[in-house]
This record gives C-alpha cells, structure tokens and sequence, in this order.
C-alpha cells in the first residue's frame, strides 16, 4: 500500500512539471509573434521615409518648369505664306413636287449649268409651271384672296421687287396683289392658275341672287305720295305697306350686291405654293434637273437642284500668316488637284482667333472667308491653295518668341516676370511673325523676361 502512493506522487509532480512547461513554451511563442509583427511594422515605417533616387527621377521627369525668354529687338522677314482652303460654291435649293401627284416633268425650258432669275419658269411639272422668287422663306400654304399674314406680306414685298406690285405690303392678299401674281405669270410666259371651281361656282350663285333681289325690286310700284306720283300724299300713309315692302326689297339688292363682290374677289388669280421657288437674292445656278417624261414618286428625289449664294472659300489662317490676309486683301485661288486651274479673290470677313486646331490639322489662327472672282473649273469641296498676292515686307521691332503669345476674349497679350517672380499681363498688338519670333506692339522694353512655357 505505502509503495503504491509513493508512486502515484511522483506520477502527479511529474504531470504538473509537464504543464508548467507547456504554458512556459506558449508565452514565448505570442512574445515571438508580437516581437516578429513590431519587427514588420518598424520597418515598414522606415521604408516609408526611404525615397529611392529613381523616384525624385521620375517625379523630375513630370515636372514642368517656367521657361523665359528676354524682350529684343529683331528684323523678320515676313512673307504671309500659303494656306489650304475649302470651296463653297453656295448654298443648295431643292425643287421636291408638292402637293397631290401623279408628278411628271414635262417640260425644262433651263439647261443645267444655267444661271436663272426670279420670275423665270426653272421647270415645268405635270403642265405646270414652276418659277422662282426672291422670298425671305419659302411658302407654306397655298395663298388667295382674303388671306393675311406675314407670307402674304413677303409675298408682296417680292412682287414689288419684280416691279408688279405698286400698293402697301399690308399682308393682305386683295385684288392688287392678286392682279400682281397674274402679272408674274404673264411675265413669265406661263398660264396662271385658275381659281377653284367652288369659287367660280360662288360668282355664279351670287349674280343669280343679286339678278332675283332686283327683279323683285323692280316688280314693287312706287309707293303712293312719292313725288310725280298719283295720289300724292304721306308715304307713311300709303296704302298695303308698300313703302316698307320696297324698303325691304332695297336691302336684299345691296346685300346681294356685297355678297357678289366678295365672291369675286374671292375668286380673283390665287398662288399655289407648289408653283414657287424660293430663290434667295433672286439669282442661282441650276445644277440639275430632271429631264422630260420622269415620273416622281411622292418619295422620289428631287426635280431640280439650285445653288444660290456668292462662291467663296474658307480657309483657317495662323498667326503668322495673318496679317498677309486683312480684309480687302486680294489673294490667288488654285486647285490642289489642278493647278492649272486658278482664280483670284478677295478677304471679305475674318473671324475671331480660334486655339484649338481644325479636323484637318490646320493649327489654330482665324478663319477668313474669301469671295471668288471667278469659280469655273472648281467644284463644291474642293481643296485649294489660297496665296496672297501681296507679301509683307520686312518688320524690325518690339518681339518675342511666338510661344509666348497668349489669346483670349479681350485680345493678344504676353506675360512679363516681375522682378518679385509675380506674373504680370501685357496687351500687346501682332504686327508680324516669322522664323518663331512676333514682332509686336505694346508695354514691353528690351530685355523683359516673358514667359513661355509657365512651370507647375
């Protein structure tokens, strides 16, 4: 019994030794864990405050520095230079047949190619004629007598224009006006539209009526003491009414009267809108036309193509070129594709500067607007060269680098370092550019540092 407890002491001291170890060896590990995580965040930390020479590289490399030039006196020799242009040889009309069909042409009495006036017929369709007219918009309804509006107005200020109409442009379609459209056909060799037949058929009824109110009128005898009549007496004491009956059978004359005017004015010459082509300065050029005998279809194309408008060209002009292109300035029109063919032409508008490049590629300048003499030989679209005839002399001044031009809304200017490094704005005036310099105009003295590239 004493052998058998002695020894299970000693199995229980053991079994305590074991766990007193096990817990020794468990708090090393989580000291080693925390020591090996403080170790990664330390470095971590120091790393963070470690800058390698390849990043100040590249962040230099990203940088942008102020770059100046200095204010000097120069001589360019400017020589206005060519540019490219487009051409614009007017603006397109099309004839579309309108109204109810079938639409047939049957007769083209203008050849394509052809210039034509207003008051011409451009076309005939189904058997009638189509003329033009200098309006300020086409027509949008069908126009007869009665009618008011600012159409009819416009109609009328065109029919003066064309020397038919001499009244007041009232907007009120009245007999003038309608003498003045029959007046446009007749002109033009054409037969002019005949009013509707409700209209004829209005006349008709309304003389009939007028026939019946004056037969009537003329069946009632005078009434008694009317002078030179028998019995003379009081008309208001005439025997059966007869004052009042004739009184009666006087107002349905008159207004049978006025019922026939207005019928016939309502039936006085009408103007179908599909008759009218609009044509804006009264002149253009027929670019096509659909021969004899071709059926249109309500969806078809159309019967005739105009092009109205001055021809010009437009051409994008940079800076350095554009004091060779003011307006006035006369310049040479050549195709690319032909240089054979060439015309000349005058500056008539330039726009505003522009700082962004064209589709094409042409950089950022003004666009300038040039009317043709002469467009023969050149087609709508073309490309051409635009040289002007004039080149600039030399220009010795004030200049600087062209980069460091700046344009906004207000004008040209350039920027000056003031000598406590603040950038300052000075207006100045382009007189000229070449070889990468600006002679200019404006506050500036030798030796100013302006500002090219600004840093950030």
């Amino acid at each position: 019994m004493t052998r058998r407890s002695s020894t299970t002491v000693e199995e229980g001291g053991e079994e305590l030794v074991g766990q007193a170890d096990e817990k020794t060896r468990t708090r090393w590990l989580w000291w080693w864990a925390l020591a090996c995580v403080a170790a990664v965040v330390v470095a971590f930390l120091v790393g963070t405050q470690v800058r390698s020479p390849w990043e100040a590289a590249i962040a230099n490399s990203r940088a942008v520095e102020q770059v100046t030039a200095p204010v000097a006196q120069r001589t360019l020799a400017v020589d206005g230079g060519e540019v490219q242009g487009t051409v614009a040889l007017g603006s397109s009309v099309e004839v579309v047949p309108r109204g109810d069909g079938p639409w047939v042409v049957t007769a083209t009495p203008r050849a394509p190619g052809e210039a034509v006036t207003g008051g011409q017929v451009l076309v005939e369709i189904s058997g009638r004629p189509v003329l033009g007219l200098d309006l300020p918009f086409a027509l949008y309804r069908d126009l007869a007598p009665g009618d008011q509006g600012t159409d009819v107005k416009a109609l009328q200020t065109a029919l003066a224009a064309a020397g038919h109409y001499s009244g007041t442009a009232d907007g009120e379609y009245g007999p003038a006006t309608a003498a003045a459209v029959t007046r446009l056909y007749q002109q033009a060799g054409a037969t002019p539209p005949a009013p509707s037949d409700d209209t004829v058929e209005a006349v008709t009824e309304a003389e009939d009526a007028l026939t019946e109110a004056q037969d009537t009128l003329a069946g009632i005898g005078a009434p008694e003491g009317e002078p030179g009549q028998a019995g003379s007496g009081d008309a208001a004491t005439a025997p059966d009414g007869s004052a009042a009956t004739r009184g009666r059978a006087q107002a349905d004359v008159d207004a049978a009267a006025a019922e026939l005017q207005a019928a016939r004015t309502a039936a006085l010459q009408p103007l179908p809108m599909a008759e009218i082509v609009r044509l804006p300065g009264g002149t253009a050029q027929l670019v096509s036309v659909s021969p004899v005998g071709t059926e249109v279809a309500a969806d078809g194309g159309p019967v005739l193509t105009l092009r109205s408008g001055a021809p010009t060209v437009t051409a994008r002009v940079s800076m350095s070129n554009a004091p060779a292109f003011v307006a006035g300035a006369s310049v040479t029109v050549t195709s690319v594709t032909d240089t054979t063919s060439t015309t000349t032409g005058t500056v008539t508008a330039v726009g505003e500067f522009v700082g962004s490049a064209t589709d094409s590629g042409a950089p950022p300048g003004y666009d300038v607007t040039i009317a043709l003499a002469d467009p023969a030989g050149l087609a709508e679209g073309a490309a051409v060269t635009v040289t002007p005839e004039d080149a600039l002399p030399g220009i010795t001044g004030t200049s600087v680098p062209v980069l460091a031009l700046r344009e906004d809304a207000t004008g040209t200017y350039v920027r000056t370092v003031a000598e406590d490094g603040r950038l300052e704005r000075v207006d100045v005036e382009l007189l000229g550019t070449a070889d990468g310099y600006a002679v200019v105009h404006g506050e500036l003295s030798d030796g100013d540092d302006v500002v090219v590239t600004e840093g950030e």
